[in-house]
């Protein structure tokens, strides 16, 4: 795989260089380390390494050339380090050949790409003793079955939550240390590594970098999560057509188990048909719940139905069609309380519609169907509020420009608002504290009083524009509501006015 010196007089420098290279598993048969010049040129000498990491500053004015023809003569990738970004420093890694010049303190990811660069570089011809040639295996081979002759690959395929990240990934495994690996494949929707791995190692290299794979993903990229399907050459697979599409299969798995997981083709996972339309008993049943505002109900039925799947598991686009038949009834609540006018409201169905569709997580597409059946809830009870005041408001204005009926019914009223008389004196009540017969006997005194005060109408003339028929009963009610005749009344008002 090549040999590296590190030369640095910082020794923390050096030392976590080699960390890097460890932790990162970069390929290289040995490290060393120089932290002076002297010991620098000796190993540079001896050991010919194939690459050579050198700081600048190292090297005294007066030893730059000779140090430059000695890198030129034994060294085969120099990567030059420095604490001083200026053109001096430039001039003297190009002076040294240097492939890349890196400034402290150094960037991890300018380092792992220099360090990369260098180690494929250098291990390419030991890695071409043991894998055929890339040239092998082109694009067109996944989607076209083309005889597999050697039956010695695997396949990794990764696959972003989001296929915008797709060059992002692709990018990132160019610079990933993959072991065994013959070529990658940026696809559609995927990014596959094909790899040729000894078959006694095959197993435990192909866990042991798919669940790395996943840490150092995250890690770089927290806000993309990432899923990952592998086929290992023990199945059998007559092309890498068949390996690719059953391996991408396995990713339906995601629907159900969530991302940032590792899915093998030897698992025994079955995918079966469901009825992907809501019975009618079902349809009623969501109708109830929603007209009875009933958010644990809802939340108890979509749990139950969506979230507790085994293998074998339905088909994820079925129950994708399913859940737009809830959608639907959904939608037929809208209407009822013409939610659907409401621009911010409909703008979210469409949303949670193409969340449905695209998703690829189920429980989270349940949560956001949860949370957007609730709003719908609340929306509604406040249309019924509203459309219950409404209704209160313009049966009383009904009543105000229809007191003077002497027959004057809550029949009438109720019809007036396209209402049963029972259930709108169950509101009317609800809302005022008093009856029909006592609201109108209300309005009818109000304005029996006004006219006793301001004009010179005769009692039983105010009985009758006011709705009574009966001099006597207007009198007997007049005197229980105020504590005095209506006579009395009008005397008392006509003495404050002289008064005034």
């Amino acid at each position: 795989m090549g040999t590296i010196l590190i030369a640095d007089r910082d020794q923390t420098e050096r030392f976590g260089i080699r960390w890097f290279i460890q932790s990162n598993r970069i390929h290289f048969d040995r490290v060393s380390e120089a932290g002076n010049l002297k010991d620098a040129v000796e190993y540079i000498k001896m050991y010919k390494p194939d690459v050579v990491c050198i700081e600048l500053e190292m090297v005294p004015p007066q030893h730059m050339r000779d140090i430059a023809l000695l890198l030129r003569q034994y060294a085969r990738w120099t990567i030059c380090l420095t604490a001083e970004p200026v053109y001096e420093r430039a001039l003297q890694a190009i002076d040294f050949h240097g492939r890349s010049l890196l400034v402290k303190p150094l960037s991890p990811e300018q380092l792992k790409r220099s360090l990369l660069q260098a180690s494929r570089q250098y291990s390419r011809k030991s890695q071409t003793d043991t894998i055929l040639p890339a040239p092998d295996i082109v694009h067109s081979h996944f989607f076209i079955p083309h005889p597999l002759y050697e039956r010695n690959y695997s396949l990794i395929v990764l696959r972003p939550e989001e296929t915008r990240h797709l060059s992002t990934l692709y990018n990132w495994i160019e610079q990933y240390a993959f072991p065994h690996l013959v070529k990658h494949f940026a696809l559609q929707h995927d990014v596959v590594c094909v790899l040729k791995i000894p078959k006694e190692q095959e197993k435990a290299v192909l866990q042991q970098e798919g669940q790395r794979i996943l840490e150092r993903w995250v890690s770089d990229h927290p806000h993309c999560r990432l899923s990952l399907a592998v086929h290992p050459s023990s199945v059998p697979a007559a092309s890498i057509h068949d390996m690719y599409t059953r391996t991408a299969d396995m990713f339906k798995l995601s629907f159900f188990k969530g991302l940032q997981q590792l899915f093998w083709v030897d698992e025994n996972v079955i995918f079966n048909p469901v009825d992907p339309f809501l019975t009618p008993e079902e349809q009623r049943e969501w109708m109830t719940m929603l007209d009875d505002g009933d958010k644990h109900a809802v939340k108890e039925w979509l749990y139950r139905r969506f979230t507790s799947f085994q293998n074998p598991y339905p088909d994820p686009e079925l129950i994708r069609v399913r859940l737009t038949s809830v959608l639907a009834q959904l939608r037929r609540f809208m209407k009822t309380y013409h939610l659907d006018r409401k621009e911010d409201t409909e703008t979210r169905y469409h949303d949670i519609f193409q969340t449905i569709l695209s998703a690829p997580v189920l429980f989270s597409i349940v949560q956001e169907v949860v949370l957007f059946v609730f709003d719908l809830i609340d929306e509604a009870n406040k249309q019924k509020e509203q459309s219950t005041t409404n209704v209160i408001e313009r049966g009383l204005r009904y009543i105000e420009q229809n007191y003077r009926t002497p027959r004057l019914r809550l029949q009438d009223v109720a019809e007036h608002v396209n209402m049963s008389p029972s259930y709108y004196s169950h509101l009317l009540t609800k809302a005022t504290g008093q009856s029909f017969r006592q609201i109108l006997k209300s309005v009818r005194l109000k304005h029996a009083k006004k006219l006793l005060a301001e004009s010179t109408w005769t009692v039983q003339e105010i009985t009758e524009h006011v709705g009574f028929t009966d001099a006597n009963y207007f009198s007997r009610i007049f005197k229980e509501a105020t504590g005095e005749t209506p006579r009395e009344y009008r005397q008392k008002k006509s003495k404050k006015s002289k008064e005034k």
